[in-house]
């Protein structure tokens, strides 16, 4: 989990959301950089998620994205 303001979001179902990000983080022979970038690909794809979600259920909540 990361913390995101005063809620949390969950980036291994983020990245699992992300089916590049997920093919990204399979590849054996994948540097840090590129897996990094992957993870925040997955990140920056499910923020507004996360945001819709905090204005409907509050900001206290655990959002996960879709699955």
């Amino acid at each position: 989990m990361s913390e995101i303001g005063p809620g949390s979001l969950d980036l291994a179902a983020a990245v699992l959301a992300h089916r590049r990000s997920a093919e990204e983080l399979a590849v054996e022979d994948a540097t840090s950089a590129r897996r990094r970038n992957a993870v925040k690909t997955a990140a920056l794809l499910v923020l507004p998620i996360f945001w819709v979600a905090s204005q409907i259920f509050g900001t206290s909540r655990q959002i996960s994205p879709p699955k």
